[in-house]
């Protein structure tokens, strides 16, 4: 994460999380109030309900390793 925030610059203000392990985990985290999210597809869709909420009620950028997984909507990963 820190080699993101190096990227991001100076400028970079709020705070960063990489969302990872199992759903206590997950909400420890996010109890942190984190505004811009890093996330592996697999977890996402684990998780799908704590995440989207948590989108859903905050301003928050979330980065989605692996994206490319969704593209097809019909494909058996996205179901």
């Amino acid at each position: 994460i820190d080699s993101i925030i190096d990227d991001f610059g100076k400028n970079f203000t709020g705070s960063m999380a990489f969302l990872s392990g199992g759903q206590d985990n997950i909400k420890s985290i996010l109890k942190q109030s984190p505004n811009h999210l890093i996330i592996t597809f697999d977890t996402l869709r684990n998780n799908v309900d704590l995440i989207s909420k948590y989108v859903s009620e905050n301003d928050v950028f979330c980065a989605i390793d692996e994206s490319h997984k969704i593209k097809n909507h019909k494909g058996v990963t996205a179901k």
